[in-house]
């Protein structure tokens, strides 16, 4: 079994154990690639993800960091743009260099919470 493989199917990480996740990019020190994905916000409780340790240790330990921001979009940040914005770490793409979202949580959860629900959907069509 290659080093990549062992260490996939070894995956039993801790939510958020920054020794732990440490560990992991020391063993992986000799893969072409070391990506830390995570969520910005975790739906099922809100819990925000610490990027800022994460972001430290990506640049400790040479990896690239992918923050998934669909529960954050819009709601998270003092402008609604997600957990990375709310950790101070959004403007350097040397932080994180891969952001995903979507609008789908945000404008769905607006405009069912809006007065002028008719005039929000002629807009979004």
């Amino acid at each position: 079994m290659k080093p990549f493989q062992r260490l996939l199917s070894s995956l039993n990480l801790r939510p958020y154990s920054m020794g732990d996740l440490e560990r992991r990019l020391v063993e992986a020190k000799d893969a072409r690639v070391r990506l830390i994905a995570t969520d910005g916000v975790f739906s099922m409780d809100g819990t925000v993800a610490p990027l800022k340790d994460i972001v430290r240790l990506a640049r400790k330990h040479d990896a690239i960091v992918f923050v998934d921001e669909c529960h954050a979009t819009g709601f998270v940040g003092p402008t609604g743009r997600g957990a990375a914005e709310l950790d101070g770490v959004l403007h350097d793409a040397r932080d994180i260099l891969i952001i995903n979202g979507t609008l789908v949580e945000s404008t769905v959860h607006q405009v069912a919470f809006s007065p002028r629900l008719h005039s929000a959907l002629e807009f979004s069509a």
